[in-house]
């Protein structure tokens, strides 16, 4: 399983069976967009990170209880999407989606499709416009 990071608003949509797919830039980009999307370009190969049947671990912005040991342990946490209310844990620290350890994670996902498409217009994904992205479709696996 590999991880990977999304906004809240992104996880609302995903606990609603709102949002089936999600756009990530391709890196490194194509010099020339013109010549389409190649596998190997300017000598460099570019490989999907994403395949079929890959399961993709939710990380999300969360709040942990301060002075309790390194998030290498269980600990009780709250999703910061399910806190309409700041005050309700004020007592808690806030961390970024990033230092979400895998225990944490509460959605699983299975990658259904993968295909790279060229952006010319934002998305809610990816604000950059003119760059290519790996469309990645997926099923919440309960």
């Amino acid at each position: 399983m590999k991880p990977i990071i999304m906004s809240a608003e992104s996880v609302r949509a995903i606990l609603g069976g709102r949002k089936t797919q999600t756009r990530r830039v391709v890196k490194p980009q194509p010099r020339d967009p013109r010549i389409g999307f190649h596998f190997s370009l300017d000598g460099m190969s570019i490989t999907c990170p994403y395949t079929v049947g890959q399961r993709l671990w939710v990380r999300e912005t969360f709040y942990v209880q301060p002075g309790l040991a390194p998030l290498t342990e269980r600990q009780p946490l709250h999703y910061a999407v399910d806190v309409p209310d700041r005050r309700q844990v004020e007592d808690y620290d806030l961390r970024p989606a990033i230092y979400m350890p895998r225990w944490a994670s509460r959605i699983t996902l299975e990658v259904t499709g993968v295909r790279a498409e060229y952006q010319a217009e934002p998305s809610d994904d990816v604000p950059e416009v003119n760059v290519w992205v790996w469309v990645v479709e997926f099923r919440r696996v309960e």
